[in-house]
């Protein structure tokens, strides 16, 4: 009974935390940050189409983006994983199974890769960073799609992947600057940087749909890690679970309704 009052208690203080974060930032820049954020996943969805399919004509990869967007709310339903099926299945229609796990996890990996350079460079690393991160999808490009082709071709392939990913962080930096006003340019990086690691923790190792408490607890940690003020990171935690949230249903419903448009979905 005391434990359960103590969680109880924690929660409520958890929730008004939460409220007075939201109120701080400003409801103006919150839809702004949620806009910044249906962009990012934009970026990050053609970022995934372009792997998955960096040939043919365009509307396979608008169809490939299109699903993935509508993946993004699936998230949220019990279970998890009916998300990743969905895309999955619906990659593999368009250019195999073996691709389309292939082009998951190049799309992780690059984004994981994006993530360590972006950090990186806000804590003073080299911008030498950048070419290597490029040398590194190409690596990975050739082994995990067992391309015979040479470097050279996968590195003109990284091109629009590598554009996508600057798109879609200049979206999320911006996104974090919205939900924290007045925090220095170099720290909303190393702040976005490490919220979009536990981005990737809360999707990989949690059971919770849309990685819920796993992502927020992993951001904690790495915060706490590389020194982040706990309450920053704390308001930064709770606006970005809600920004970030309304922005996945948002892209979803315009990815759905683009596939309905141009009869892809």
């Amino acid at each position: 009974m005391l434990a359960y009052t103590a969680s109880k208690g924690g929660f409520s203080a958890w929730e008004a935390s939460a409220w007075l974060t939201l109120r701080r930032a400003g409801w103006w820049s919150l839809a702004g940050a949620v806009s910044a954020g249906v962009l990012m996943l934009a970026s990050s969805a053609w970022m995934f189409a372009s792997i998955a399919r960096p040939d043919g004509p365009s509307r396979d990869r608008t169809s490939l983006a299109s699903w993935y967007l509508v993946a993004q709310a699936m998230k949220y339903l019990p279970g998890k994983y009916w998300g990743t099926a969905f895309q999955l299945k619906k990659t593999a229609d368009r250019v195999g199974m073996q691709s389309a796990v292939h082009a998951a996890a190049l799309h992780m990996a690059v984004s994981t890769i994006g993530s360590v350079l972006v950090y990186s460079l806000a804590s003073g690393g080299m911008p030498a960073g950048l070419a290597g991160s490029v040398c590194v999808y190409a690596w990975l490009t050739l082994r995990l799609r067992g391309d015979h082709s040479t470097v050279a071709n996968a590195l003109g392939r990284a091109a629009p992947v590598m554009g996508a990913l600057i798109l879609e962080w200049c979206f999320f930096w911006w996104a974090c600057m919205l939900m924290l006003p007045g925090l220095a340019k170099e720290d909303a990086l190393k702040i976005g940087a490490l919220y979009s690691l536990a981005w990737v923790c809360g999707g990989v190792l949690s059971l919770m749909p849309g990685g819920l408490v796993v992502r927020e607890s992993a951001f904690v940690v790495l915060a706490q890690l590389a020194g982040v003020d706990p309450g920053t990171a704390l308001a930064f935690s709770v606006s970005a679970r809600v920004c970030f949230t309304m922005s996945e249903f948002l892209a979803a419903a315009a990815g759905w309704v683009l596939g309905r448009r141009m009869k892809l979905v």
